[in-house]
């Protein structure tokens, strides 16, 4: 499997228990974007790391409509996605790493659902996620990288089959 869609395997559990109309994406990706696109109605893709690599992910998605913006650094997308007055059905954080566990703890407040990958990176300060109590934590440690989700505990539901 290529370590950059390690991710894929929880997002096509997630996907048969919970219906997704909107998503939010922090770090664009050539396996992510994708399945996005095809899953839900209403994408917001956001590339934090490099113009070469958003154009990658936008050439490579030329026929699709839906909104790709280009933030580079470690806050200025997360500055715009608190700016959105609006919620989504998921957020997924796999942008810049010095600021993952911010668009984490940012998320909190618009979704009910976020998934990011890399959780092994201890450099990416998974410590400082400040996780609701009525929120439930699971990790898919049997894919490296390793992928996290975290879901409200009003939603049921079983990734114990990955």
């Amino acid at each position: 499997m290529n370590p950059f869609s390690t991710h894929l395997v929880l997002f096509n559990s997630l996907f048969n228990q919970y219906e997704v109309s909107s998503i939010f994406e922090f770090g664009m990706g050539l396996f992510s974007t994708p399945l996005f696109l095809e899953k839900s109605e209403s994408v917001i893709s956001v590339e934090m790391h490099t113009i070469e690599w958003f154009n990658k992910v936008k050439e490579s998605l030329v026929d699709l409509k839906f909104t790709c913006l280009c933030k580079l650094g470690p806050m200025a997308a997360i500055d715009y996605f608190n700016s959105l007055d609006q919620t989504f059905s998921l957020v997924f954080v796999d942008g810049h790493g010095a600021t993952r566990w911010h668009c984490i703890n940012s998320a909190f407040s618009k979704t009910k659902v976020i998934v990011t990958h890399d959780v092994e990176v201890p450099s990416y300060r998974w410590d400082l996620v400040n996780v609701p109590e009525d929120w439930v934590v699971f990790t898919d440690t049997k894919r490296v990288p390793h992928t996290r989700i975290y879901y409200h505990n009003s939603l049921n539901f079983n990734f114990k089959d990955l």
